[in-house]
């Protein structure tokens, strides 16, 4: 349900770019550097299942997003670009961990599923965005509404404003480090180890 506020980082780097440091022109060049950390990343990402646990590469990676988002406010609140490329770089680099372990473990689980009570369970997750999709429009308008609180309006130029505009940050920032940590929360629990999907 809150998944959606770990991307809100995402926008940040352009709007830096465009509205404090006005340099719109090494937008592309910035934006280019901080996403070569994928590549590695996705490599990363195959030798780690082979010898860890899906779960402990979860919540490891998870942490290690947390306090590199969270790195992100030492920058903007000292106005570094430069600790908050080295800040993104590195959350670019976990995030292909974190996201290659995720769209396996569903196959994992279902395959678990199906061995223990002797049915498919394939179409069971999208019963529950019956109850889960009101929901989360219900919690899409929570970012926007504090957001406004801050002074962001849909006058783009209050980003000319410093202080408004290291709040909308900050803000951006905090939404998803919640997020990271609440979604990682549900992983504490999960006990399907690599001897029990063999079993399969």
């Amino acid at each position: 349900l809150v998944g959606q506020w770990q991307w809100m980082v995402n926008s940040l780097l352009q709007w830096w770019f465009i509205y404090s440091l006005r340099e719109e022109k090494l937008y592309g060049i910035a934006m280019n550097l901080v996403v070569i950390g994928m590549t590695p990343g996705n490599l990363l990402c195959v030798w780690l299942t082979k010898r860890f646990e899906k779960r402990n590469i979860i919540l490891v990676s998870r942490a290690a997003s947390i306090a590199a988002t969270l790195c992100m406010l030492l920058a903007i609140r000292s106005e570094s670009i430069i600790i908050f490329l080295i800040a993104l770089f590195l959350r670019n680099t976990i995030q292909p961990v974190d996201t290659g372990v995720i769209t396996g473990l569903g196959a994992d689980v279902q395959i678990y599923h199906q061995w223990k009570f002797g049915e498919r369970c394939d179409s069971v997750s999208g019963v529950f965005s019956w109850i889960t999709n009101p929901i989360n429009m219900a919690l899409g308008y929570l970012a926007p509404w504090i957001l406004e609180l801050a002074g962001f309006t849909s006058d783009w130029d209050v980003f000319y404003d410093t202080e408004i505009c290291s709040d909308v940050f900050g803000i951006h920032v905090w939404f998803t480090a919640i997020s990271l940590f609440l979604t990682m929360i549900p992983f504490l629990f999960y006990n399907l180890t690599k001897e029990k999907h063999d079993m399969c």
